[in-house]
């Protein structure tokens, strides 16, 4: 592979791609080891500028966004070409970002991208599609052991690790420690900690088998724990997932998932969740990630039901494959704060038909319940099963991540399904009835 980068990307196919100028390399996240290349940039991404460096960043939802100097385009994986004729201006489509370009940028995996230039950074929210306030931040204040004054390509292939790469070398900066724990190392001999294939595929498209291997690495690494007497996590000497095997569903237990506990609105005592498919348990990860990836502090995810839900026993609440969230709570400058997706929103005079009837003057509901959508737009079926997810809804639009203001057609179900969820958001993975 080439000795200095100048953009890198984690993709959801388990490809991390390692730009130089004008070609790229493949490290395949799987193995941890770098593989194919060089192969020319233009070859797989027609329509990209033939000179300058370019950056790139995975967006979700089958898009991804290549930036050059000041300007941008958007790049659909599926199709394999650019989204629009001409290159964008990033002052138009990115607010609150250096209009004149950025140096290197990842996907944290909690919807949130970093993006550096020189020795500062910008953290920016992708539910409410703008920065951050109070950035751009030094990148000495926030990421101790990195290159004080900038860096060059940046990769974060699991949400919980970056790769930081300047000139010749690069660092492996652990998210949980919030330190480096590895390097200057040199670029020659790159290498990662082998990954269960799927980390950077949305919930909704895991295969079991893909859920199964992320389930066990998260447990490994102390993000959820799986209870005993209920599939609990086995591993063999040679590293083999002996229990849970890929189709069972587990349980959680404490409720503890990435440092947020879930609990129970109608049964707060209880400290388990069961009964889970594992695609599910892979998005309740991710879904405390967004909810705590930014102030306020969130300590505690209210929910109506994650693996049962109401008389027919192949609904996907029943089947494990669904959350109705009710609320959230902890801590907003210091002092307790506590959300009811039902008081605080769904009890509030109804707007027009097809709004958000809560505005900015409404926080932190505002922002956190518009980020608790994002994610299920994201992460779970957002247009229906099998559906092609690009554009994500909108709270207000149809869709199968259902809220208190949900619209629709306007038809009379629709009016129905508004009624049913004034007091939760409800998502899912997979169809609403039998199994997947």
């Amino acid at each position: 592979m080439p000795s200095q980068l100048t953009g890198s990307v984690a993709l959801p196919n388990d490809e991390c791609l390692l730009f130089s100028d004008n070609v790229f390399h493949v490290l395949d996240a799987v193995s941890g080891t770098v593989g194919d290349g060089p192969l020319p940039i233009t070859d797989r991404f027609t329509g990209l500028w033939s000179m300058g460096k370019v950056v790139p960043v995975y967006w979700g939802c089958g898009k991804m966004f290549f930036f050059n100097g000041p300007e941008f385009v958007r790049f659909d994986l599926r199709t394999q070409q650019v989204d629009y004729p001409e290159p964008r201006i990033v002052a138009h489509g990115w607010p609150g970002l250096w209009p004149s370009g950025i140096d290197a940028a990842f996907n944290a995996g909690n919807g949130k991208i970093y993006f550096f230039k020189g020795g500062a950074y910008i953290r920016y929210d992708m539910a409410l599609d703008r920065a951050d306030p109070g950035y751009p931040r030094g990148i000495a204040e926030n990421w101790p052991g990195v290159w004080p004054d900038g860096v060059d390509a940046a990769l974060c292939p699991d949400g919980l690790t970056v790769v930081f790469f300047r000139g010749t070398e690069h660092v492996i900066y652990d998210l949980l420690g919030d330190a480096v724990v590895a390097g200057p190392l040199p670029n020659d001999g790159l290498a990662i900690d082998p990954l269960p294939s799927g980390f950077m595929r949305p919930a909704r498209d895991l295969t079991p088998q893909q859920a199964n291997g992320i389930v066990a690495h998260l447990a490994q690494r102390g993000q959820l724990t799986l209870k005993e007497g209920q599939n609990p996590l086995r591993i063999g000497g040679d590293g083999t997932i002996l229990s849970p095997t890929p189709r069972q569903r587990i349980a959680l237990s404490p409720a503890l998932v990435a440092g947020v506990r879930y609990a129970n609105k109608l049964n707060r005592s209880a400290d388990v969740i069961d009964n889970v498919d594992q695609r599910m348990a892979v998005a309740l990860w991710r879904l405390a990630r967004w909810a705590n990836a930014s102030s306020p502090d969130v300590e505690v995810i209210t929910h109506l039901g994650i693996g049962h839900g109401g008389p027919n026993p192949d609904d996907c609440h029943n089947l494990g494959r669904a959350i109705d969230f009710a609320g959230i709570e902890g801590r907003l400058s210091g002092r307790p704060f506590a959300l009811d997706v039902l008081r605080d929103w769904g009890s509030r005079p109804a707007s027009a038909p097809g709004t958000y009837r809560l505005g900015e003057d409404d926080e932190p509901a505002w922002e956190l319940f518009k980020r608790v959508y994002a994610f299920g737009t994201f992460e779970c079926e957002c247009r229906g099963a099998g559906k092609d997810p690009w554009p994500p809804t909108e709270i207000g639009e149809g869709g199968y991540v259902i809220c208190p203001d949900y619209h629709g057609a306007g038809t009379p179900d629709d009016l129905r399904l508004r009624q049913q969820h004034s007091d939760h958001i409800h998502m899912q993975i997979g169809p609403t009835r039998g199994a997947w």
